[in-house]
């Protein structure tokens, strides 16, 4: 038999956190949210779909939500750490996804560098489907397309490529999903990949 060395490699990092004194952070970001009456469904330009969001309202840019990445700084620390960087910023300001039943938010990117953050704010596992990805890659032996949908529950808080292809299916529930989301820039003198080991000690190191 020839000696083989196989290398599995170019996976994407998914962060997946469960979020510490939960309820107290819910009460804070449901305070910041618009009323049932405010909420109104922004209808998207290339699909048919809609979505209760602020992404594009001059209510993005009022100063509460600015506040909102400061909650998460342990988490954003520590993928930071794990990402081995020296450091992190948001990339422009945080924003609100609130589907009703039947709303949904198709299949998208948020560019070629940097992390999206995903909190679920109210969410029922058995009542919601989660978000799902799609790899930018195929299987290379069936050529079959690779997703991974995440088992989410309320509270908890996603990181993820930019890059990665994701959407949610709609609403099937009477219950609305919400969600909060912004973007992650990470900086520092990172290697364009480490090994496990060498990631495991820039961890540890940390």
């Amino acid at each position: 038999m020839s000696e083989c060395h196989s290398v599995f490699d170019f996976a994407l990092p998914i962060h997946e956190f469960k979020l510490d004194d939960w309820e107290e952070k819910k009460k804070y970001i449901m305070e910041l949210l618009p009323s049932d009456k405010e909420c109104k469904p922004v209808e998207f330009d290339l699909t048919t779909e809609t979505l209760n969001t602020n992404y594009w309202s001059k209510d993005a840019y009022a100063p509460k939500y600015e506040r909102l990445p400061e909650l998460f700084r342990p988490e954003l620390d520590e993928l930071m750490k794990r990402e081995c960087c020296e450091g992190w910023h948001t990339q422009g300001l945080p924003w609100y996804e609130i589907a009703d039943k039947g709303q949904y938010h198709a299949m998208h990117t948020h560019g070629p560098t940097g992390f999206v953050a995903v909190c679920y704010v109210k969410y029922d596992k058995y009542e919601h489907d989660p978000i799902s990805f799609i790899a930018p890659f195929h299987d290379p032996v069936s050529g079959g397309q690779l997703s991974y949908t995440p088992e989410l529950e309320e509270g908890m808080l996603i990181f993820f490529p930019a890059l990665l292809i994701h959407a949610t299916t709609p609403n099937r529930s009477n219950e609305r999903r919400i969600c909060i989301s912004f973007n992650v820039e990470l900086t520092g003198n990172r290697k364009v990949s480490y090994t496990p080991k060498e990631q495991k000690e820039h961890i540890e190191g940390h």
